[in-house]
């Protein structure tokens, strides 16, 4: 068993009555869900084994089976968000050669449409598993430094992947975990796949916008673990957060936080309101699920730190003429493993790897307890006379100033023409708050070392934008 499609299969014999997925009104035991992704196999039976296919990662019973589906028969899915733009599409369709878009719409987009509700009314009697060096999912970057690419993922890293999260968090068949997370993205999809290896139950809903319903859900007793990005936590926490914890505490085994930075001060409220939950928060890529975990309980004086390599993962820092780094040393972390993707399409490896080890293009550094720090993207950093800032480690100043919703930065040419580069800062501030250059600046600077100070400071109305997951697109305020 080294797929997780086969690993649904099992369960399905093993546990055939346990609850795998609720999602809208439907419930599937792990038989059912086999049944399902038999008979979903049905209406993919005319595309052979390698072709590609859109999924529309619609949160229901029809693209679950049809995404397993494919899976069982080889052919490499691209999830799409449901209100994905025909553009979008006409792009995915450039790049790979794809046979057809499932959805459960009628739409008239560039490629030809074909509906889940055509899944065959019995299952298919003959199927073999997929190669575990087949591509299952070719996934797209979100490209906040610049276009995006794609990364094919195999049965073997989206396995590997899996196996490394369970194993760190520990989640097991007894689990009930909430995804509330979209399906068209790697964490969302990647907590699915992870229940459903461990032999588990999730429940998906919407997303995280009903809050009644969520703290119902969690409050309830069923509900084990949960998932997040930060911009959710923000959400939660504006509207709902001491009835989150109230209702989590006595319930939750779990959470598993990732996909961007999430503020110290929540950090600690989260360890300190949830004393029996393992709050688990990931770092990692796209190309590269899940590298590195920390544990908030486990490793509480180290919260600024992405904490250490996950089961089954190595990490190591290179420096620009890609050799190891000393400890200490800041360079691009670099990963290995069998989660790891082999490359991106149409991209020599050779650009993308030292050796055997995946570039991440992220700079960072291991301290002498091993833990690693994150310091930014290669491409963000910003070139102060020849000394390199991350706008990660400003923002997080910035963003401690009274008054201040959040800030980005990025280099901007030193209008004197001294030192190439400085730092200009996006700040975003409460409308009731007066706010100065001159103390923002001030501030900083009792905190950071001079070359850090922005020299240029812009206030803005508008939000910072940011991907779904909550990273900041730099390249759309330069």
């Amino acid at each position: 068993m080294n797929t997780i499609v086969a690993a649904i299969a099992h369960h399905a014999q093993e546990t055939p009555d346990v609850a795998a997925v609720h999602v809208g009104k439907e419930s599937l035991t792990y038989a059912e869900l086999w049944r399902g992704i038999l008979c979903a196999a049905g209406n993919l039976e005319d595309i052979a084994p390698g072709q590609v296919i859109i999924l529309s990662a619609e949160k229901s019973s029809a693209f679950i089976c049809h995404y397993f589906a494919a899976h069982l028969l080889s052919i490499g899915c691209v999830l799409a968000d449901p209100k994905v733009a025909e553009g979008t599409l006409e792009a995915v369709s450039e790049s790979l050669p794809v046979r057809c878009y499932y959805t459960s719409k009628e739409c008239a987009v560039c490629v030809p449409v074909r509906q889940y509700g055509m899944a065959a009314a019995s299952p298919i009697q003959e199927y073999s598993f997929p190669p575990a060096d087949a591509v299952a999912d070719y996934m797209f970057t979100t490209g906040t430094t610049g276009s995006s690419k794609c990364v094919p993922l195999t049965h073997a890293n989206l396995f590997a992947s899996a196996s490394n999260i369970n194993t760190f968090i520990g989640n097991n068949s007894s689990d009930h975990e909430l995804i509330a997370l979209p399906l068209c993205h790697s964490f969302g999809l990647g907590r699915l796949r992870c229940s459903l290896l461990a032999g588990g139950t999730c429940t998906i809903i919407p997303n995280f916008a009903n809050e009644r319903k969520l703290l119902k859900l969690i409050g309830a007793g069923e509900i084990t673990g949960f998932s997040m990005v930060p911009a959710a936590w923000q959400y939660i926490r504006h509207l709902c957060a001491s009835r989150f914890v109230e209702a989590a505490r006595p319930h939750l085994r779990f959470i598993e936080i990732g996909s961007a930075a999430l503020p110290m001060q929540d950090k600690l409220f989260l360890e300190e309101s949830l004393p029996d939950t393992k709050i688990c928060m990931h770092y990692g890529l796209t190309e590269a699920s899940r590298s590195a975990f920390i544990e908030f309980h486990a490793s509480r004086e180290k919260l600024s730190t992405c904490g250490k390599a996950s089961p089954g993962v190595e990490i190591s820092i290179y420096t620009a003429d890609g050799h190891p780094a000393s400890t200490g040393e800041v360079g691009e972390i670099c990963v290995k493993g069998n989660h790891v993707t082999a490359g991106y399409l149409n991209v020599d490896k050779e650009q993308c790897f030292y050796g055997d080890y995946f570039r991440t293009g992220d700079m960072g550094h291991f301290d002498p307890e091993g833990y690693l720090h994150l310091q930014g993207r290669i491409k963000e950093l910003i070139n102060v006379g020849g000394k390199k800032v991350s706008p990660d480690e400003v923002e997080h100043i910035l963003n401690q100033i009274s008054g201040v919703r959040e800030s980005a930065c990025i280099a901007e040419t030193d209008p004197e023409g001294i030192l190439g580069e400085v730092v200009k800062a996006y700040i975003v501030k409460n409308e009731e708050v007066e706010l100065t250059v001159s103390e923002i600046q001030q501030h900083v600077k009792a905190h950071l070392e001079p070359h850090k100070v922005p020299r240029i400071i812009e206030f803005r109305t508008a939000p910072i934008p940011r991907t779904e997951s909550g990273k900041i697109q730099r390249q759309k305020l330069s």
